[in-house]
């Protein structure tokens, strides 16, 4: 881990929204964040797993989604949460496989938008004010804002 910055970034940002804010282990994040490079890391770290793919939710119509399990291991030994991670709060946190109790847990837009940022995989686009994702193939092959579809002259 500690050679991949952005990715411990990314750990630790889920380990704080999901493991200490909503004391699960289990979580959805929509499909099409499926390829963002730091999670794909922390699949291959065996720190996250992939424990189903295509769930839908009932809030959300349209959008289906992945669910993820948070190592147990990743966040016992990790020292930025070692005085936030105690052993009331592992006895708090619940395991299931029932997939449809974690349907209110996702990581959405807005997660994925703070992350680019303070990695600075992304900027506001001039035109629509969004933020440009640079690692998106719009960006990548076009230069195209992937919210308004607009080219973003340099």
């Amino acid at each position: 881990m500690d050679a991949n910055n952005n990715a411990k970034i990314l750990l630790d940002k889920i380990i704080k929204d999901i493991l200490i804010n909503k004391k699960r282990c289990h979580f959805l994040i929509p499909e099409k964040f499926e390829k963002v490079k730091e999670l794909n890391d922390l699949i291959d770290l065996r720190v996250v797993h992939l424990r189903k793919k295509g769930i839908s939710h009932k809030g959300k119509k349209g959008v289906t989604y992945n669910v993820y399990y948070l190592d147990y291991a990743c966040y016992t030994s990790t020292n930025l949460f070692h005085n936030k991670i105690n052993t009331n709060l592992l006895s708090e946190i619940e395991t299931t496989d029932n997939f449809r109790d974690i349907r209110r847990i996702s990581l959405e837009d807005k997660f994925f938008e703070d992350f680019n940022i303070e990695i600075g995989d992304s900027f506001k686009c001039p035109r629509c004010g969004n933020m440009v994702d640079m690692n998106h193939p719009a960006y990548v092959k076009q230069k195209i804002c992937n919210h308004c579809y607009e080219k973003i002259e340099d």
